[in-house]
């Protein structure tokens, strides 16, 4: 690291202390002084490297001229600086920048600092499903080789069409034949999921076995069923993941009251069946859930 880099990543408190006794240093250059006792406790890793037999010191670790005793690791400063603060006695660091929590979920795994890494899964995980960038968080997370968090970002990633605007920004870390894979998962999940999106699918079957009442323009289907199920394929095809289809508010939206005269007789209100379409819908919704969890995502990791 030149003194002209002005630019290099600074450790703060607690990591430049006088009573360090190891020093990590980063791919920028930060050096980080550290508590050998902390990252043993913290780490099966690093307690192992630290119970081998070590090379006479040739220097303090507080030294600032001398980086030869140094631990070189991969990482930049940022995502080690994060990932130690989940080890550290000192407060848990507030998140706002998920691919750095990404970085140092992988670091933490790799070191095999097991509170820190169950910490920051639990932020990623969280983070994700909210992220507006699954496309991104997918790259990344396959470049880094974390399956679980891949594969839940490729769950964020149905909810968006396939040419959805900016998705270009994460191509970088993502291989072809993952990227192939990936868009394969958004088209099978979207044709498994409009395979029950139709008349004869047998979450209806209730329905269907009550036609009294029903319009006889309607056939086997009420018309209202019908409408509300192209409506449903039309989100599905597009974003599989969307299935906002299967909340009450929609249901209600797209399900007009359908009358007919019947001579004498007055009007047949279709409508009038929507309580019992409103829980067959609650298992239209756990159908596409287990239709999703059983298509298949092969990671190129």
């Amino acid at each position: 690291m030149s003194d002209e880099d002005t630019s290099a990543f600074i450790p703060t408190e607690p990591f430049n202390t006088d009573t360090a006794d190891v020093v990590l240093r980063t791919s920028d250059g930060a050096r980080f002084h550290l508590h050998k006792i902390i990252l043993s406790l913290a780490s099966p890793h690093f307690q192992t490297m630290f119970s081998l037999p070590q090379p006479p010191s040739s220097s303090s670790p507080r030294s600032d001229k001398t980086y030869s005793d140094d631990i070189v690791v991969t990482e930049d400063g940022k995502t080690l600086d994060l990932v130690l603060r989940f080890c550290y006695p000192v407060a848990e660091p507030l998140i706002d920048d998920l691919m750095l929590a990404i970085s140092a979920l992988a670091a933490a795994a790799k070191y095999e600092l097991i509170s820190a890494e169950k910490c920051l899964r639990r932020i990623v995980h969280k983070q994700i499903e909210k992220h507006t960038d699954p496309l991104s968080i997918f790259g990344r997370c396959c470049k880094l080789r974390l399956e679980n968090e891949a594969r839940l970002a490729a769950r964020q990633f149905l909810k968006y069409p396939i040419l959805a605007s900016g998705e270009q920004a994460g191509l970088e870390d993502i291989t072809a034949r993952g990227y192939h894979n990936l868009l394969r998962y958004h088209r099978q999940c979207a044709d498994r999921i409009t395979s029950v999106l139709v008349d004869d699918a047998l979450w209806l079957q209730p329905l269907h076995q009550r036609r009294e009442g029903l319009c006889t323009t309607c056939n086997w289907t009420p018309s209202w069923v019908q409408k509300y199920l192209a409506a449903a394929q039309a989100i599905a095809t597009i974003t599989p993941g969307k299935n906002y289809f299967v909340q009450q508010s929609f249901v209600q939206a797209h399900l007009p009251i359908c009358h007919r005269t019947l001579g004498s007789t007055g009007l047949t209100v279709c409508a009038d069946k929507n309580p019992i379409f409103f829980p067959l819908v609650r298992e239209l919704a756990q159908e596409i859930k287990r239709l999703i969890d059983e298509t298949e995502l092969i990671l190129d990791i």
